[in-house]
């Protein structure tokens, strides 16, 4: 925005009684990704693959973790087609399923998301609950890190 100029983080007042700490951010090496361990999601889910993952952390001077942005490779089962003709078949979705699953298993992979498009919710929802999938909160969104010349708008 033309004209705007917006103060810096540092230079906006802080309430009373909060000092300004200082914090480091960094990436975070596989070999602490232990260090996670007290941290949601990971106490319940375990720490993200090392080959996979990486994260980025921000400490205080203590050194304590206190936020964390992952970046890792999801295994997406998606997209999900059946002809039309099929659809009313749901033992063709099953079957499907299990060997994707099968597929999953042997390559060593213990979670998969899946993204359900808006057009007939409901239905395929039911669906996913039925096959086991658990709807997470939020909503899925993406961004283009670098673009190629000439690349177009989604």
């Amino acid at each position: 925005m033309t004209g705007v100029h917006l103060p810096a983080m540092s230079a906006l007042p802080l309430p009373p009684g909060i000092a300004r700490e200082a914090l480091t951010v960094r990436e975070l090496p596989s070999g602490e990704f232990p260090r996670l361990a007290s941290v949601e999601p990971f106490d319940k889910l375990g720490f993200p693959k090392p080959e996979t993952s990486r994260v980025v952390v921000g400490e205080d001077a203590a050194g304590r973790v206190v936020a964390y942005w992952c970046v890792f490779a999801a295994i997406h089962v998606e997209p999900v087609w059946i002809a039309p003709e099929h659809r009313s078949r749901p033992g063709l979705i099953r079957r499907l399923w299990e060997q994707v699953r099968s597929v999953l298993g042997a390559s060593g992979e213990k979670i998969a998301f899946c993204n359900i498009f808006d057009e007939g919710l409901p239905v395929k929802e039911a669906m996913a609950a039925r096959l086991g999938f658990q709807k997470l909160p939020g909503s899925l969104y993406f961004i283009t890190v670098q673009r190629d010349a000439g690349a177009k708008d989604l």
